[in-house]
């Protein structure tokens, strides 16, 4: 694969917007997966903390992986319009710039980028053919009121260091189209994806997980969800990471 970083100003966000990828070397892509980052990561987080390129090696597969700061992917209340950004100005220049037109398109993130993969594919439905969830962030609405589960990780964030009155207002978003079971309950079955949706157990979003993989398959979704000991952490979705770029592949052969 090619590692490569670009950098380019972004009209929406008002300011220069990096993106790391992977690229085939030898032909074409014929899939492209936007692998959105987590709280307190950025746009190279994933090449840093896994062996992720090794992982797709020889794939005909690009990988997009933007900068999404700490924006939970929304246009937020006071501050940037991630989810403008990441739903249509970031597809367009990727599709232009790496020649994507009739690639088959996934989508991916973990924990915050979770969520983000997870919005995206229910407001836009039909684009992806897959979605992979690292650990997501699955119930904003119960994160705004209530925070984290601690009794599984006592290091879980406190929510006021997640700013999220600045992302999404003063109000709950729960309910609203920045909550995944609000547009999960509105969503047509046959328009929606297949999820995988990965976790460790220990995880401090376990519950919330648990809850939006029976969301889905009550809904009619193909979903498949992926346990193992662990928490919140790179050494939990390493093999996890294996495990997408190694379906992914079967999917491409």
């Amino acid at each position: 694969m090619a590692l490569a970083t670009v950098t380019f100003l972004s009209q929406c966000l008002r300011r220069p917007a990096p993106v790391t990828l992977l690229l085939p070397e030898d032909a074409a892509p014929k899939a492209v997966l936007y692998l959105l980052p987590g709280y307190s990561d950025g746009h190279d987080s994933f090449v840093r903390n896994s062996a992720l390129e090794r992982y797709c090696a020889g794939l005909p597969l690009a990988v997009v992986m933007p900068e999404g700061q700490n924006s939970f992917y929304t246009d937020a209340v006071h501050g940037l319009p991630w989810w403008t950004y990441i739903s249509r100005e970031l597809p367009e220049k990727m599709s232009q710039w790496l020649r994507l037109e009739g690639c088959r398109q996934y989508v991916g993130g973990v924990s915050m980028g979770g969520y983000g993969a997870a919005k995206l594919a229910l407001r836009q439905p039909g684009r992806f053919e897959g979605v992979f969830l690292l650990s997501p962030v699955a119930d904003i609405g119960a994160i705004a009121e209530q925070g984290f589960d601690k009794t599984k990780d006592p290091f879980a964030p406190p929510p006021e260091d997640l700013h999220l009155a600045d992302i999404f207002g003063p109000g709950s978003p729960r309910g609203t189209q920045e909550d995944l079971f609000t547009l999960l309950a509105a969503a047509r079955p046959e328009t929606l994806p297949f999820f995988r949706i990965y976790t460790g157990t220990e995880d401090f979003l376990y519950g919330d997980i648990l809850r939006l993989a029976r969301a889905l398959e009550e809904k009619g979704a193909g979903c498949a969800l992926e346990t193992t000991p662990g928490l919140h952490r790179w050494a939990t979705w390493e093999p996890f990471l294996a495990d997408v770029a190694a379906r992914l592949g079967a999917h491409l052969a």
